[in-house]
């Protein structure tokens, strides 16, 4: 692996079967959000699509060219500059208590 850890710079195609045709969208890995607000992982919203037909990523330190595909939609994926394969990814949930009222503080 030659890129930064997290994969700053790393530019991600995500091409999929739309109602419409097929449709590319297009992102790059950052830093995301200030204030810590965005953690160091991509998530690209798929509107209306079908179906995922691939995603294509661009590694900026080595210049490997992936293209990985039978990827299902609404799953999460960790991709490495490295692998052949994108390896699933289990996301913890988390659970917001109903009738909790919204803390403020009065100072």
């Amino acid at each position: 692996m030659k890129s930064n850890r997290p994969g700053f710079g790393t530019r991600v195609v995500v091409v999929v079967d739309d109602p419409g045709g097929e449709r590319s969208i297009h992102r790059v890995v950052g830093t995301g959000g200030s204030f810590g607000g965005n953690p160091f992982r991509l998530e690209v919203g798929l509107g209306a699509a079908t179906a995922v037909k691939r995603v294509e990523a661009w590694w900026p330190a080595s210049g490997i060219r992936q293209t990985l595909t039978g990827l299902e939609m609404d799953r999460a994926y960790r991709i490495r500059e490295d692998a052949k394969a994108a390896q699933p990814m289990t996301l913890r949930a988390f659970a917001f208590a109903k009738g909790t009222p919204p803390h403020h503080d009065h100072h």
